[in-house]
């Protein structure tokens, strides 16, 4: 996940704090299925276009909710990823 911290360099406590909030976000989020491609090739990730992102989004949101409460600071915008198409770092 990006905006943590590099592997190695994340503070225990800091993760735990991030997946104890997260957990109860995510087993709200029903399983669903996804259908991926075609990539678009960035600079900087590998994007995917995803059919019926919705899931996709509830997923990746509670995840930066996790990370603010943990971290108290969320990385990126969510404005970068309303196009349709979501990095593969972020899901």
């Amino acid at each position: 996940m990006q905006g943590i911290d590099f592997v190695g360099e994340a503070k225990e406590h800091d993760l735990n704090a991030i997946r104890d909030t997260a957990r109860p976000l995510l087993t709200a989020i029903p399983a669903f299925d996804l259908r991926l491609g075609p990539e678009a090739v960035d600079t900087e990730a590998a994007l995917l276009h995803i059919d019926s992102d919705g899931p996709v989004r509830a997923v990746r949101d509670a995840i930066r909710v996790a990370i603010g409460e943990g971290l108290h600071a969320v990385p990126g915008t969510t404005d970068e990823y309303d196009h349709g198409r979501i990095p593969t770092a972020l899901v």
